[in-house]
Parts: C-alpha cells; structure tokens; sequence
C-alpha cells in the first residue's frame, strides 16, 4: 500500500565543506525522467508472489517489456525460484526493505537492518541498488539512512491504488493515463499488508497491464528504472510523507 505525500522544499543538506553536484543530487528521490523517448518504467512492489507474479512475467515476456520489481527479503527467501527467474528474464530486483515496515515508524538502526537484510537477499540474484520505501512514507532521517546504505531512493511520477479492488477496464484506464514519456509508475504484484478485503486478488493488474502493453506494442517500450535512466535525467524531488 502506498499513502500520500508531499513534495517540499529543503534547505540544503551539507555534506562536507566540498560535495560534488551529484553526490547532492542523489539525495533526491528519483520520481520520472525527463525525456522525448517514448519509455515508460514499470515497477512491481511487495513481491515476490508464488502465483501473481510468474504470470506477471509471462505477460511480459510475451510483450518484450521489462520492469523493475522492488521485492520484500522475507517473500525472496520463500520464493526463489520466482526471484530467480525475475532476473533471468531481464527484469531489475530493488530493495523494498526485509518486512515491510513504514520507514517513519521505527528506529534508524532498525530502518538499516530492513534495508540490509533485503540487500543481501537479492544480491545473489543480481539485485541492484534502488530502494523503495514501503508505502512511500519517508522522513528527512530515514531518506539519509538509505544515502548512508548506498542506495538510490525511487518513488514514482503515478501510482494507481491498485491496493484497492478495482475492475480491470478501471485500472487499465488509471494506467492508460499514466503512460508519459520517463513516467515511473508503481503497480503491485502482490500485496503485503491488505486492508481491504479482496486487495490480495491481483486479476485485474494483470489483466490491465497485458491490455496496455497490447495496445502500446510498437508505440512505447516499457524498460527497467536503469534503462530510464539512460534514456534521459533524473526529476529527483525532496519527497517527504505527510
């Protein structure tokens, strides 16, 4: 589940009497690209799932699209064989933390176990250094402690509540709308903490993205956060929850 957030202005953080520009500028969440190319990032939260998710790369394998997949430790190490196969078929693996906590209710000790416990799960599957933090929430404090772990923080330019039940024609037009030159959107391929009965059911997000990529088969490519990256800048914004 994701939850609300707002962009605000920062003052600078200081890093030392001399900081490269970029240094400073990862300290930005990353939420699109700026770019004439028509690429789009989709990207899969909360995973891996035993069921949704193999069908999820079947769907895309058939398209030729690829996408980032900001996994959970706990459902890597249940599942293997689906993380295993996320990466062999030329999809990103990203942290999403180890369990799942909402970053701005626990300890900063605690915010970096979650972080390098998901790490080392992924790692030997090929896992790169993104991190998302679970349903957005982020503080001033918890966004350094994923700078101190060596990550770079992705949000989102839309996300589509499909934590809530929707009809596939609904979530397909919610997706539909959402597909700009650079967006990253966040789907979920599973569901770690529903709140509403039936949000575990992911139906309608297949059915929606394998509408889409139908639809956009020779009109837009649909390609990992790196290879976003490549095709244009980074929008990076201070992205602090409410």
């Amino acid at each position: 589940m994701l939850r609300t957030v707002l962009h605000l202005a920062a003052a600078p953080i200081a890093l030392g009497r001399v900081a490269t520009a970029s240094r400073v500028r990862r300290l930005g969440t990353l939420v699109s690209v700026d770019t004439g190319e028509p690429v789009v990032a989709l990207t899969f939260d909360d995973g891996p799932h035993p069921e949704y998710t193999p069908r999820l790369l079947d769907i895309l394998r058939r398209h030729d699209a690829r996408a980032t997949f900001f996994v959970i430790g706990e459902r890597v190490a249940e599942h293997p064989g689906v993380t295993a196969r996320i990466t062999q078929e030329g999809h990103v693996l990203a942290n999403h933390t180890w369990s799942h906590p909402r970053m701005t209710d626990v300890t900063g000790e605690s915010r970096r176990e979650e972080i390098r416990r998901c790490a080392e799960a992924i790692a030997p599957f090929g896992g790169v250094r993104l991190f998302r933090p679970p349903q957005g929430r982020q503080s001033v404090s918890s966004r350094m402690d994923v700078h101190r772990m060596d990550h770079d923080c992705v949000a989102w330019s839309a996300h589509l509540e499909d934590w809530l039940p929707q009809s596939p024609a609904a979530l397909t037009a919610r997706l539909r709308a959402a597909l700009t030159p650079g967006a990253i959107v966040v789907l979920h391929d599973a569901i770690w903490d529903p709140m509403v009965e039936g949000a575990e059911n992911r139906d309608a997000v297949l059915d929606a993205v394998e509408v889409i990529l139908t639809e956009m088969s020779g009109h837009m490519r649909f390609v990992t956060v790196p290879e976003l990256l490549v095709a244009g800048v980074g929008n990076r914004k201070p992205w602090i929850t409410a």
